[in-house]
């Protein structure tokens, strides 16, 4: 038996890797994609992954300020009504500097 991958980039981004197995002799015909998209090199598979890596990355940082900013928002609105530092902190979950 033989082994031959392909590398897949679909309509909607995302990347795929196929493996196809064949009897000794056997041809390996281009495996057919399960959703909208096109076979491509292993070299352009690559880069569509770090495009998604850093898209990621990208969108994690973005969630991460959201998230600094509530919990910021939330423990400033508690101090400003009257709640110690240590409880609004909690309550809000900011961790920053005061």
């Amino acid at each position: 038996m033989h082994e031959e991958t392909f590398y897949a980039v679909y309509d909607d981004g995302s990347t795929g890797t196929l493996t196809v197995t064949a009897q000794d002799g056997a041809g390996f015909p281009p495996p057919v994609l399960t959703k909208p998209g096109r076979l491509v090199s292993g070299k352009e598979h690559k880069r569509a992954q770090a495009t998604l890596a850093a898209a990621r990355e990208t969108y994690v940082a973005d969630l991460l300020a959201a998230d600094r900013d509530r919990t910021r928002g939330d423990y400033e609105a508690l101090t400003a009504l009257g709640v110690p530092g240590d409880t609004a902190r909690r309550l809000s979950g900011w961790d920053g500097e005061s």
